[in-house]
């Protein structure tokens, strides 16, 4: 099973034997909503990047859906504005990726950019070189060296502000809610 998005539609859809079937709907806000005939009518066939511009707040699309456990995240994207959230499927709680501060249990260490993929167990992110640099320097006397992954070690060692981005695999907390009760 494969799961997939579309342009200006709001549901989720999971591929199996070629044939796509909506699995999830993401629930959008009225005002947040492009025309439900916005794929479909002429008037908006030539004008749609003007629209969506005029219109910059409205949603456009779901991207870069995926899931780990009961743990889904998901980008949001409008003209004006783009934004990552984590969804738990079992409680039904939703937040923005970047409303989630590191801390002392993953040595201040950022929780990337972008999500690029998920395997069973975790979610795969992009950090890139400076960011991290930036915190080892800014947390340097927080950051405990003998717990960072011998990788991260490798990587302070051989590398500098100017090096690829770090490919993050995040696991989900077993046993923990990874969303805050609210």
């Amino acid at each position: 099973m494969c799961i997939r998005d579309r342009p200006y539609d709001y549901r989720i859809y999971a591929v199996s034997s070629g044939k796509p079937i909506a699995k999830y709907i993401i629930d959008i806000p009225e005002s947040n909503r492009i025309p439900s005939d916005f794929r479909r009518n002429q008037k908006y066939f030539k004008s749609r990047i003007d629209y969506l511009t005029k219109y910059s707040n409205e949603i456009f699309q779901i991207k870069d859906f995926y899931i780990v456990n009961s743990i889904a995240v998901f980008k949001i994207v409008a003209s004006k504005w783009n934004n990552s959230f984590l969804y738990d499927i079992n409680n039904k709680d939703n937040i923005s990726i970047y409303n989630i501060l590191s801390g002392p249990d993953n040595n201040f260490m950022p929780l990337g950019e972008e999500f690029y993929a998920s395997d069973i167990n975790s979610f795969y992110r992009a950090v890139r070189a400076k960011e991290l640099f930036k915190i080892k320097f800014k947390f340097a006397d927080k950051i405990d060296d003998d717990r960072l992954p011998k990788g991260l070690k490798g990587f302070f060692n051989t590398q500098n502000n100017l090096s690829n981005p770090v490919i993050v695999q995040m696991f989900p907390g077993k046993g923990k809610r990874l969303i805050p009760d609210s």
